[in-house]
């Protein structure tokens, strides 16, 4: 076996394989069973240094898992790997619940809302920390109705990791009927997305920083207005749900919109510059 091929299967595989709801030993005793074909627990035990009474435990998991089948011999039992082809069933399996449940988020969501309405008060404030904090704020105005907006300094990639930022901006993208309007005082955008009906629903403004600084991130949408600060190394975030805020908001936003430069769209994927008159 090549040492490419033994780190592969020693480590990085091992460790892949906790995706498919497998402890490290018990990949430890599948491999195993991959590399000799078939084996006994005494042999496994010796070569994995795992007492005889743990490799049985093991393989019984295995077994009630579908990835190991036993051979009953006149003298005892042996065990055999299933075939790989069983990793390509679970996969398929797995992206059945999948979209299960995506088709049930939409349901769920809504319900859980109407709940929330009923049992709380209108006026509410979440204080959030941390990366995860943003993400969950990002993932909430996904709620928008019709128009976030959004007093801008950095792109969602520069503050939240690039894979992340995607699956958001396709989601976006899949809303129709919601427009991003977005302040910066940025005078430039390079190419930044791959997403291009995520920028087809983006529009941008500049705001020079001696008229207004933006030194907070703020989306108003809906209810909401969020509040963020992420430059530092304690990341603060407020989301307040109250209609009359917002709402005042939302025409101090617009005022600035209309008083703003606006940005020339250079390509599909999110380029864009100030328009000089």
């Amino acid at each position: 076996m090549s040492e490419k091929t033994d780190n592969l299967t020693s480590a990085n595989l091992i460790n892949q394989l906790a995706g498919f709801g497998f402890k490290r030993d018990e990949a430890q005793v599948y491999f195993k069973l991959i590399e000799k074909g078939i084996s006994n627990p005494l042999e496994l035990s010796r070569e994995l240094k795992i007492s005889r009474t743990k490799v049985y435990a093991l393989l019984e998991k295995l077994i009630k898992k579908g990835f190991v089948k036993e051979e009953v011999r006149g003298y005892g039992s042996k065990y055999l790997p299933e075939d790989p082809s069983k990793f390509a069933i679970l996969i398929k399996e797995k992206e059945l619940q999948l979209e299960r449940l995506k088709s049930l988020t939409p349901r769920l969501y809504e319900y859980t809302r109407n709940l929330s309405l009923m049992t709380e008060s209108t006026s509410k404030i979440y204080h959030y920390r941390s990366k995860e904090g943003l993400k969950q704020v990002t993932w909430n105005s996904l709620s928008t109705r019709d128009i976030l907006r959004i007093y801008e300094i950095d792109l969602m990639h520069d503050f939240l990791d690039y894979e992340f930022s995607e699956k958001m901006r396709l989601e976006f993208g899949l809303r129709k009927y919601m427009k991003v309007h977005q302040l910066t005082n940025k005078l430039k955008f390079e190419d930044y997305t791959k997403v291009k009906s995520h920028v087809a629903q983006w529009t941008v403004k500049h705001i020079p920083r001696q008229e207004l600084e933006i030194i907070f991130e703020i989306m108003i949408y809906n209810d909401v207005v969020c509040m963020y600060e992420f430059q530092k190394k304690d990341v603060f975030i407020v989301e307040i749900h109250n209609q009359r805020l917002a709402d005042m908001q939302k025409q101090i936003f617009d005022v600035v919109w209309k008083q703003a430069v606006p940005m020339k769209k250079l390509s599909e994927f999110g380029a864009a510059e100030v328009i000089h008159k």
